[in-house]
């Protein structure tokens, strides 16, 4: 199921996350909540990497996963780092919340899924990226809209936190 923003309550996804370096995937960041089924996120790993639009471009991809990324499997995969990450999430099933960056940390795009119950593109809150360099990216993204994460039938929300190494 694929979500318009203009039709932003008609899914439902609440998510708390705190993310650290890969090294500490067994520490919970938080969870999802779409459609009253709770994901766990475990795991985060942040990227650079040429942008879409310009391979000139550098861009950062923060990623916020329902089990533990198997970065050697992605790293092995060879081509594109961004696109064997998303060939490794959908290949697992995995449920994320992901956050794209231009070089200065202006937030770019972004997406929410549940696999088989959600895609939603956009980050469904307002993004703020206070760190991002060679060594980290740091940030945070919190919907306007509270009460959204009790509704079990329509309503997006967002609320995570992430400060994750390279």
């Amino acid at each position: 199921m694929h979500c318009n923003p203009v039709f932003l309550r008609s899914c439902l996804l609440s998510a708390a996350a705190l993310a650290a370096p890969l090294s500490a995937s067994s520490t919970e960041y938080g969870s999802i909540v779409v459609h009253a089924k709770e994901a766990k996120l475990v795991d985060a790993y942040a990227y650079h990497h040429p942008a879409s639009y310009d391979a000139k471009e550098t861009q950062t991809t923060v990623l916020l996963v329902d089990r533990p990324i198997d970065v050697n499997a992605i790293k092995a995969a060879g081509g594109k780092l961004d696109a064997a990450a998303h060939a490794w999430l959908d290949k697992q099933k995995a449920a994320y919340w992901e956050a794209i960056f231009y070089a200065d940390g202006t937030y770019w795009s972004g997406k929410v899924v549940a696999p088989g119950v959600l895609t939603y593109e956009g980050a469904a809150c307002q993004v703020a990226m206070t760190r991002n360099d060679a060594v980290r990216a740091e940030g945070s993204c919190r919907s306007d809209d509270a009460a959204a994460k009790d509704n079990k039938e329509d309503g997006v929300y967002v609320d995570v936190k992430f400060s994750t190494a390279f």
